[in-house]
């Protein structure tokens, strides 16, 4: 099989990009994690779940959903291995370098894009420009989803996936 699959990508940082905003963020984010982890890990779904959804899983963490986890569960698996300060540092500055935007169209391959339409980390609007750039591109935007639409969509995300290796 020779096909791609790309799900709320970004392939174009800004060369004006500072990644110790970001990297501050996560390092504090630890540090409440080890306090409170229950508090670290909704604050972090601020921006990866759509609200409702969200809400949905405060409403009840044990919930499980679509038989396979909850929100308790997504605490104790992140709780379990968290990342590293240097983990997030890594991460944080290969975005500097992450510099695939003008080979895109190199890919020839048969490539299927997911973007959510409520991702604030990556909006769909960076999955159009992916899309424009790509010659042999399919673009699916996920309805009433964020970040996190791989684990709130399961489901339609998954036949998506299915239909398009077909």
């Amino acid at each position: 099989m020779n096909k791609l699959i790309i799900i709320n990508s970004l392939t174009k940082i800004p060369d004006t990009y500072d990644p110790e905003p970001y990297i501050q963020m996560r390092i504090k984010g630890l540090e409440l994690r080890k306090k409170d982890p229950v508090k670290a890990f909704w604050d972090s779904t601020q921006y990866g779940f759509y609200p409702k959804f969200r809400q949905k899983m405060l409403d009840n963490p044990k919930e499980k959903f679509y038989g396979l986890w909850s929100a308790e569960d997504l605490i104790d698996y992140y709780n379990t291995n968290p990342p590293t300060p240097q983990d997030i540092r890594n991460i944080s500055y290969s975005f500097k370098t992450h510099k695939v935007f003008n080979n895109l169209h190199e890919i020839t391959q048969e490539t299927l894009l997911l973007a959510a339409s409520h991702d604030v980390l990556v909006p769909k609007e960076r999955m159009m420009e992916i899309h424009d750039l790509l010659p042999n591109s399919t673009l699916k935007v996920i309805e009433k989803a964020g970040h996190e639409s791989h684990k709130q969509c399961a489901p339609e995300i998954n036949q998506i996936i299915i239909e398009f290796l077909k």
